[in-house]
């Protein structure tokens, strides 16, 4: 099956909460729980994390959820302006959600921030430890990418990989991180098949994309680009592999985590609208090469 795409628009107001496991069950039950009492737009699974040592040998002998005790999430969850989990991650990245400053038919963008460190403790809903595909409209990738006209600067201002200097950071085109690079390289052992939950963020749509591990898709770039081709000015991508979920009440797992997995994974989020969203493509789709 191709890359599960899902494009939630801007008819109302947005809400999105944490999904989180806390009881000794199968991470697809609390989904299906939490969408039994509020149903949801979308719901995908969040962030990278560890497991102890008893979860993982539990988690390899049999069929059996482990406590989510034996499980850290990576990057806090922030709701309602309290940290509800996670370890911190300043190093990775984020994306937050202001649920107050969403009014019918605003642009999307200025209701949610990215960047490098924890999400913001006043926002109502943010996620961090993260990977980055475009942060406040600048794309990321392996290396750093300039414009020409930051040629005439010396090389050691201009670095292909790592912080740029000031100078430099003007002329940015594409930035450089340690995450994506680490996360395409895996994608490109596995032909671009390693499992992808990515969030696109532009004026009027909610993008979501989520690959089944295992399954012909797009790589982390083409994901990237094809998010910006669409004018999203925030995207980024989640835990990957066999963690990557799917769910939609009207057609259920789209794409479901493998059994380790959906015993030890504790984090996701809900999408929600005050009124039903369409499901169309976007109408500059064509442009997209």
């Amino acid at each position: 099956m191709p890359i599960f795409k899902r494009f939630i628009h801007n008819s109302g107001k947005l809400e999105i909460n944490p999904i989180i496991r806390t009881e000794t069950e199968f991470f697809s039950t609390t989904v299906l729980k939490e969408n039994a009492k509020r149903r949801s737009s979308a719901t995908i699974n969040t962030n990278f994390y560890d497991i102890s040592a008893s979860g993982y040998i539990s988690a390899l002998k049999g069929h059996n959820p482990t406590p989510a005790s034996e499980t850290t999430f990576l990057g806090e969850i922030v709701s309602e302006g309290k940290i509800v989990g996670g370890k911190p991650e300043p190093l990775n990245f984020y994306i937050a959600h202001y649920k107050d400053r969403h009014k019918a038919n605003i642009d999307l963008t200025t209701t949610f921030s990215t960047g490098q460190g924890n999400p913001p403790g006043d926002c109502s809903c943010g996620f961090g430890g993260l990977g980055p595909l475009i942060i406040n409209g600048l794309p990321y990738g392996s290396i750093n990418k300039y414009s020409s006209e930051a040629d005439s600067l010396p090389e050691s201002l201009r670095p292909i990989i790592g912080e740029p200097s000031t100078e430099a950071k003007k002329f940015l085109t594409q930035r450089s991180s340690a995450k994506f690079t680490s996360f395409s390289k895996n994608d490109s052992n596995y032909s671009a098949r390693l499992g992808k939950t990515c969030l696109g963020i532009r004026s009027l749509d909610v993008c979501v994309y989520v690959q089944k591990h295992g399954d012909s898709g797009m790589s982390i770039e083409a994901v990237r680009d094809e998010m910006m081709a669409l004018g999203c000015k925030h995207a980024v991508f989640f835990d990957g592999s066999d963690s990557s979920l799917l769910y939609t009440p009207e057609s259920g797992f789209l794409v479901s985590q493998a059994d380790a997995k959906d015993q030890t994974c504790i984090a996701g989020a809900a999408f929600y609208w005050h009124s039903e969203p369409s499901q169309r493509e976007p109408e500059n789709k064509a442009k997209i090469k």
